[in-house]
């Protein structure tokens, strides 16, 4: 442990350690995903445009309907509401097992390199970035 990471606590005996394992940062691949669609001509962006319901014939969603009344239709759907998908379960007649958790999270700076890999417990995790901050989260259901 301490060759790999000599900043960890001497009170920690055993660990596992992913060399290949790796983070990204979620805003980047959004930004990063949004910009590669809004290049085809075959897609189509309603931002800050809330859906009010999903129109379905049988098991398969046809539309949906914004809050501003328009109807879309498209081949497929996504649902990606996150901790906010169990909205669907009534509409969609199924368990979406998604559920908000409470947390927190804290960026900081450290000396570069000063923690070379991800460290991770059942309650909190530090995650080192590129930029020389560090990601200090905890989650609890």
């Amino acid at each position: 442990l301490e060759q790999v990471n000599p900043h960890i606590s001497e009170q920690f005996q055993e660990a596992i350690y992913f060399p290949e394992l790796s983070n990204i940062r979620n805003p980047r691949v959004l930004q990063s995903l949004i910009r590669y669609l809004k290049q085809h001509p075959n897609v189509e962006f309603f931002e800050h445009t809330p859906v009010k319901k999903l129109i379905q014939q049988g098991d398969v969603i046809q539309a949906l309907q914004t809050e501003d009344g328009r109807k879309h239709t498209a081949d497929h759907f996504v649902i990606t509401s996150g901790a906010w998908s169990h909205y669907w379960n009534s509409q969609l007649q199924l368990e979406i097992p998604v559920e908000p958790v409470q947390g927190q999270m804290l960026l900081f700076k450290t000396p570069a390199h000063w923690l070379p890999t991800m460290c991770m417990n059942r309650v909190m995790y530090l995650i080192p970035r590129m930029d020389g901050h560090i990601v200090c989260g905890s989650s609890m259901a």
